[in-house]
C-alpha cells in the first residue's frame, strides 16, 4: 500500500479481493458449494476476466467506504490464479510479475514480465488521466522537476495527491481524475519449461532487474527461502540506490515434469513505509 493508511488499505484490500472473487464464483455456480474458485477456472475466458474485473472494482467502491483516510491512501492489486497449465492474472498498478522460463539452449532461467506497469510515463495512462481533468508531470521543488511522472489536480496551488501509479484500489483524489481501478488482465497456457512465478511490489523491481530476482530465486531450495531472498537483495540494491521503501515478494515454484523443485508458495514483507 501506499498513502498514510497504505498498510490497512493493502490488508483490508486484500481480504474484499478474495471475498467478492468468492461470491462471484458462488453466484456463477448458483448454488454456493465447493471450490472456491471454480467458475474462475471453469467458465470462459471470458467469465473469468469478468469475474476478476467486477471483484477489484467492487473492493475499490467497498474501500472508499472504510472508516480510514482513502483520499490519499490506495493499493496496487497483483492476482495470479493457476490452474494446471493456466495462467489468469489481473493487475492494477505497478506491482510487477515474472515468469522464470527455462531456455532450451542453455537451460538458464530467463525472466519474463507478464505484466504492464501502470504509471504516468505510460502515454495511454497519461492520457486518460488528462482526458480526464488531471494534469501529469514530475514534483516540482526548488526550481525545477524531480523524480517520476505523477497525478496532480489542475487546479492552481494544488500539490495533491501526486500518485506515481495510474491504476489502484483507494485513491479517491487521484481516481477523481483518471486514475481507475479496472485492471489489465492475462490468460496465458504454462508450458513445462516455465519454472517460476514471482509476484512483487515496485520496491523489489526499483532494487533488482526482472533477471536477477529469477536468478536469486532459483537458487534457492525452497520457495520460502526464495521469497526471503529476492526481499533481502532488493533492500540492498535499494539501499545502494539510496532509496528505502516497503517491500512484498512471493515466490511460486511451478509443478511440471523434471522440476527440480517441490511446488511450493513462499511469501515475505520487508523493508520500510514511504
Amino acid at each position: 500500500g501506499h498513502g498514510p493508511a497504505g498498510g490497512e488499505v493493502a490488508v483490508h484490500g486484500t481480504k474484499l479481493l478474495y471475498s467478492h472473487i468468492s461470491r462471484s464464483s458462488s453466484s456463477a455456480l448458483g448454488d454456493g458449494r465447493g471450490d472456491t474458485f471454480e467458475s474462475v477456472h471453469g467458465g470462459s475466458v471470458a467469465a473469468r476476466k469478468q469475474t476478476l474485473r467486477l471483484a477489484c472494482l467492487r473492493t475499490h467502491d467497498d474501500m472508499c467506504q472504510m472508516h480510514f483516510n482513502t483520499h490519499n491512501s490506495g493499493s496496487t492489486v497483483t492476482v495470479a490464479i493457476i490452474r494446471n497449465s493456466q495462467l489468469t492474472m489481473a493487475w492494477l498498478g505497478d506491482s510487477r510479475a515474472v515468469l522464470g522460463r527455462e531456455e532450451r539452449k542453455t537451460g538458464k532461467l530467463r525472466g519474463v514480465q507478464l505484466t504492464r506497469d501502470h504509471n504516468c510515463d505510460d502515454m495511454v495512462e497519461a492520457a486518460r488521466i488528462r482526458r480526464c481533468g488531471g494534469k501529469v508531470q514530475q514534483y516540482y521543488y526548488c526550481g525545477r522537476f524531480v523524480g517520476p511522472k505523477r497525478i496532480w489536480l489542475k487546479e492552481p496551488g494544488q500539490r495533491t495527491p501526486g500518485l506515481m501509479v495510474s491504476r489502484s484500489i483507494g485513491d479517491e483524489i487521484a481516481h477523481s481524475v483518471g486514475c481507475i481501478a479496472d485492471p489489465e488482465m492475462l490468460e496465458m497456457d504454462l508450458v513445462t519449461r516455465d519454472k517460476l512465478l514471482i509476484v512483487a511490489s515496485d520496491g523489489v523491481w526499483d532494487g533488482l532487474s526482472n533477471q536477477r530476482a529469477v536468478e536469486i530465486a532459483w537458487s534457492c531450495p525452497s520457495a520460502a527461502e526464495a521469497s526471503r531472498a529476492v526481499v533481502d537483495a532488493a533492500l540492498e540494491g535499494l539501499k545502494r540506490l539510496g532509496l528505502a521503501d516497503n517491500v512484498t515478494a512471493v515466490v511460486v515454484f511451478l509443478p511440471g515434469p523434471g522440476s527440480s523443485k517441490l511446488a511450493a508458495i513462499g511469501k515475505t514483507q520487508g523493508g520500510v513505509d514511504r
